[in-house]
């Protein structure tokens, strides 16, 4: 899940970094008139091919009644003029206005940077509770605490980590990194406490949070000069640890069946931490080995086998290894002998 966590941290520190940060000059510049009315006209038949340069870069002109009659005559289609309209310094700078929000000072962005470039968790948690206290009143308060609640996940701290994620939510209940690190904290067995009612509760909460997480990335806007293929790839490694969530969820409600493992959960948590896993190039052990238990479960032996295998595989050195290894000693014990070669 850190993994993950860390992706969307990154975006999140972008989306959030004050204004005269590094983040600033990287865009190229506006379009001009005639810049745009050259796309067009190469492209007459294909306007959609060209939207992608038009959003990345914008336009430096507001529309006129002279500037939309030249694009028309250019080729634009009247949906492709007001785009382009809507691309305009005007525009932009009334959405930029309205996203803005409060200004920053300089000593609440200097100490919001100071948090999301800390790699010690213990530091980090420190400069957190400092940033709280001086600004109790800072529109990136949310996104402290869920730094701080990453911190407290790296130091395998549930409890705090969960408070400080329900913090960071309860400021913007759509906080993606707030999102992220409940789900995936909800449905640990050490969170798991309390009567089967509360149990049940715990587990319906932490899915609701990570479908919830999982509508936000799915929308996650495309970076300039971005390829198809690279932002599906950003995409499904966001989703990663989210998937994982989801499928530990499924994986517990099948150990509930009265007569046995749910098999229709158990489809689920298959499907969900097979996407978990295939969306990192190296996957998490720890999603690798409860890939595994799945199919064990499902008594898909050689399957088990290999998830085993890949989680021995990324957890060299760790207690994950050892386990995994004897996991996969107990599973070739069970395995039918071969039949005898005919002669």
């Amino acid at each position: 899940m850190a993994g993950a966590v860390a992706v969307a941290m990154a975006g999140a520190a972008l989306a959030a970094a004050p204004q005269g940060s590094a983040v600033a000059g990287l865009a190229q510049t506006p379009l001009t008139e005639k810049e745009v009315i050259t796309l067009i006209k190469h492209n007459k038949k294909h306007l959609s091919q060209i939207m992608p340069t038009l959003n990345a870069r914008g336009v430096d002109f507001d529309m006129t009644p002279v500037i939309q009659k030249a694009l028309h005559k250019a080729g634009a289609t009247p949906e492709a003029i007001t785009a382009i309209e809507n691309l305009g310094p005007s525009a932009r700078a009334a959405r930029a206005h309205q996203a803005a929000g409060p200004t920053l000072s300089p000593a609440e962005s200097q100490a919001f940077q100071a948090i999301e470039h800390e790699s010690d968790p213990d530091q980090q948690i420190q400069l957190a509770n400092t940033f709280a206290t001086q600004f109790p009143k800072s529109p990136l308060l949310t996104f402290v605490y869920a730094f701080e609640a990453n911190a407290y996940q790296e130091k395998n701290d549930p409890d705090n980590t969960l408070k400080y994620g329900e913090m960071s939510l309860k400021l913007k209940p759509d906080n993606l990194l707030g999102l992220m690190i409940v789900g995936s904290i909800l449905p640990e067995p050490q969170e798991l406490q309390g009567t089967d009612v509360d149990k049940v509760k715990k587990r319906y909460e932490a899915e609701k949070v990570d479908q919830q997480a999982l509508q936000i990335i799915h929308q996650l806007p495309k970076q300039p000069n971005e390829t198809d293929v690279a932002y599906a790839k950003r995409k499904a490694a966001v989703a990663s640890g989210v998937y994982a969530a989801l499928g530990l969820v499924h994986f517990q409600r099948a150990e509930m069946g009265l007569t046995g493992p749910d098999p229709q959960e158990l489809a689920k948590a298959e499907k969900d931490y097979t996407t978990a896993v295939a969306a990192e190039p190296t996957p998490n052990p720890a999603d690798c080995y409860r890939l595994a238990e799945v199919y064990a479960t499902e008594g898909k032996t050689r399957q088990a086998i290999d998830a085993y295998s890949k989680a021995a595989a990324a957890a060299q050195g760790s207690p994950i290894q050892a386990m995994a290894q004897q996991q996969i000693k107990q599973l070739e014990a069970q395995k039918p002998a071969s039949p005898p070669a005919k002669p």
